[in-house]
């Protein structure tokens, strides 16, 4: 079973803004280690997906209608905390870099 909405989740905008991140990281690094580790775990992190979406059948089975439903619905609980948590960090940034200075400016 593959899930079109899904996909946004597994290659989104996050994934590939961090992918290019540590590449740049690797690539202005001088050990190749962490350009080799950066691609090992890419490839593993790949082929576990691929594991995951074709066993999907099997998973069905096991779980049937209802252990399906609730594992779509506490993986989309465990989706919004991370959502909660990305909005939290940009909130407190914005607290910490940009309203907190100005406000001890007037002081």
């Amino acid at each position: 079973i593959v899930v079109p909405f899904a996909m946004p989740l597994l290659v989104g905008p996050g994934v590939i803004a961090n992918l290019i991140l540590y590449a740049g990281e690797a690539r202005h690094s001088h050990d190749p280690a962490l350009f080799w580790g950066l691609v090992a775990i890419t490839i593993a992190l790949a082929a576990l997906t691929w594991l995951i979406l074709v066993s999907g059948h099997i998973l069905r089975r096991v779980l049937g209608d209802v252990g399906l439903t609730i594992m779509t619905r506490i993986l989309g609980l465990l989706v919004a905390a991370i959502g909660m948590q990305f909005i939290l960090t940009g909130l407190s940034n914005v607290i910490v870099h940009t309203i907190a200075p100005a406000v001890l400016k007037l002081n």
